[in-house]
C-alpha cells in the first residue's frame, strides 16, 4: 500500500511540477495552433492499479496485476492554448486467479497547453463512460481520467510525449439488483505512457 500511495502522490507532484515549470514561454516561440486546427494522437503504455476505496474511505487492495494501455484521440483547437476532443482506449489486467480485467473507456476531453519551445506541457481532463467486464461480468461506470504530458516537437506535424494519466473509476451498486450497495468501490489507476502526435 505504501508504494502504491507513493505513486499516487507522483500523480499529484508531476501534475504541479509540468505546470509550474511551463510558466514562462520562450519569447521566441510562435504560437503552433490556431482556432481549428487538429492533432490525432496513439498512445500505448503501461496500466498501473494503485488501490480500490470504499464510500466510507477505507481502502481495499485491488488484487491486479500491472497491465497495458493504448487509446486514440483528437482534438481540436478553440485558440492557441485550450483544444476541444475525444478518446477511445483500453486496458487490460491480470486478476490473481488469471482471470482478466477490460476497460474501455469513452471520454470527451478539455485540455490546456503550456509551452517552453520545443516543449510543451498540456494538462488534461477527461470524462465518460467505461466499458469493463471480467469473465462473465460486464459493467458501464462512469470516469474521469485528469493526466499531464511532455511533448517535444520534432517538426512542424509531429510530436513524441510521455504521459502520467490518472483513471478515477467508481462502480457504484444500489442494491436493487443482486449486489448489496456494500460493494461500491472507487478505482484508483495510473497509465504512464508515450505518444506520438500527429498536426493536421
Amino acid at each position: 500500500m505504501n508504494k502504491k500511495l507513493l505513486i499516487f502522490l507522483l500523480i499529484i507532484f508531476t501534475f504541479s511540477a509540468a505546470a509550474a515549470f511551463a510558466q514562462e514561454e520562450d519569447e521566441y516561440f510562435e504560437e503552433v495552433y490556431g482556432l481549428g486546427d487538429q492533432t490525432f494522437t496513439i498512445t500505448a503504455g503501461l496500466f498501473h492499479p494503485l488501490f480500490y476505496s470504499t464510500p466510507g474511505f477505507e481502502f481495499v487492495d485491488d488484487n491486479l496485476t500491472m497491465g497495458g494501455a493504448g487509446s486514440l484521440s483528437w482534438n481540436a483547437f478553440i485558440n492557441s492554448k485550450v483544444s476541444l476532443g475525444g478518446e477511445f482506449g483500453g486496458i487490460f489486467a491480470f486478476s490473481p486467479n488469471d482471470r482478466i480485467l477490460y476497460m474501455m473507456p469513452l471520454t470527451f476531453k478539455v485540455s490546456y497547453y503550456f509551452r517552453n519551445y520545443p516543449f510543451e506541457f498540456p494538462v488534461y481532463l477527461g470524462g465518460g463512460f467505461s466499458f469493463n467486464s471480467i469473465s462473465d461480468a460486464f459493467h458501464l461506470d462512469p470516469i474521469l481520467k485528469p493526466g499531464a504530458s511532455v511533448f517535444w516537437n520534432f517538426n512542424p506535424e509531429w510530436a513524441f510525449g510521455f504521459n502520467m494519466v490518472y483513471w478515477w473509476v467508481p462502480q457504484i451498486y444500489t442494491g436493487n439488483g443482486q449486489v448489496p450497495a456494500s460493494n461500491t468501490r472507487f478505482g484508483s489507476f495510473l497509465e504512464t505512457s508515450l505518444s506520438a502526435l500527429f498536426r493536421f
